[in-house]
């Protein structure tokens, strides 16, 4: 499962994400943190992934947050599980969310309970 989200990553140029399980906190780390600077944003949501996750109860998703050229897409491809992808903003909003939307759905294809 992670190497094709990694693949995915590699192919959208995204260099890091964090795939989080709601109900227990365990998350896998993806990519490289240290490619992503300034790493306020990550800061700001790895410490309450829950209030997070509950944030985005009746949103439209994918959800993007931004500092600066930092971006963030929020995914949740299942029931009490959230995928990050941190990244630098490349195109204008209109690009960045149609390529957010299409690596949504790919997210949720890759990360389906069979």
């Amino acid at each position: 499962m992670t190497e094709k989200i990694e693949d995915l990553m590699t192919r959208e140029e995204i260099p890091y994400g964090v795939i989080v399980n709601i109900r227990t906190d365990e998350r896998i780390y993806l990519g490289d943190r240290e490619k992503i600077k300034p790493d306020s944003l990550i800061k700001m949501c790895e410490d309450d992934m829950v209030s997070l996750y509950q944030s985005m109860e009746g949103q439209i998703l994918p959800q993007y947050w931004g500092q600066g050229n930092v971006k963030m897409l929020i995914s949740i491809p299942q029931e009490d599980m959230m995928v990050l992808f941190f990244y630098y903003k490349r195109n204008d909003t209109h690009e960045e969310h149609h390529k957010g939307k299409m690596i949504d759905e790919e997210v949720k294809n890759l990360l389906q309970i069979g």
